[in-house]
């Protein structure tokens, strides 16, 4: 309402994807107006994109500190020590994992076991685009009678929970027009034909869709996904 409001004391969760050097720029800000900040972190989130995971110097820089070593929802012994292994910085990570899973399901492999409805969870975006390509390649070779998923993700978010129009839908006759609509939000995913895939990927249908053989973990928290 105009003014700024700062509380006496803040929570701040999942810290341990805030590179230390933000997170050192926010505290001191915040620690000069008197706030109590109390932070928590899970050490085996994924680190920062850029920079170092604040874990270590929090530990340092903080007036109380107190690791959690409990584990609930790890029964195996050796999946509780792989994921104390895998904490803290990258590249520390990428190695156990590599040393895990030496078996890990190779992408030959994974194109014979894979078909059309099977949803790919992958990391990021740029990770995310390139196996959808192949897939759609996969897709149209081995499967050509089965219409393909296309992902609504519109550059305005807050076009959610209104009428959109489905792309190779819309029936031009004269002035009037007839369209099939659907009341959509971000990520959901609808079936259109081949033809209609392709002049998605051309660009014919704007920027507001995309391929819907992959979602990112960002995107997928909070959906509901029926037998993924």
């Amino acid at each position: 309402m105009g003014q700024k409001y700062i509380p006496r004391m803040i929570i701040w969760d999942g810290v341990c994807t805030v590179p230390w050097s933000v997170l050192e720029t926010f505290l001191d800000w915040l620690d000069g107006r008197g706030v109590q900040v109390v932070c928590c972190g899970d050490q085996g989130q994924p680190p920062p994109i850029a920079g170092e995971m604040s874990h270590d110097w929090l530990q340092r820089r903080a007036d109380y500190y107190e690791e959690v070593l409990a584990d609930h929802r790890a029964k195996e012994p050796a999946l509780k020590a792989l994921k104390r292994e895998i904490r803290l910085p990258d590249r520390v990570q990428c190695r156990a994992m590599r040393q895990a899973l030496p078996a890990c399901l190779g992408w030959d492999r994974f194109m014979e076991a894979w078909k059309p409805g099977d949803l790919i969870l992958t990391s990021r975006q740029k990770v995310r685009d390139r196996p959808q390509m192949r897939l759609f390649e996969h897709h149209e070779k081995h499967f050509p009678d089965v219409p393909v998923p296309l992902l609504y993700r519109p550059k305005d978010t807050l076009r959610q929970n209104i009428m959109v129009t489905i792309p190779g839908t819309l029936v031009v006759d004269g002035s009037d027009f007839q369209s099939h609509q659907q009341e959509l939000v971000l990520n959901d995913v609808v079936e259109v034909s081949w033809q209609t895939a392709h002049e998605v990927l051309d660009g014919k249908w704007g920027q507001d869709w995309a391929l819907g053989y992959a979602i990112t973990v960002h995107s997928s928290q909070g959906l509901t996904i029926a037998d993924p």
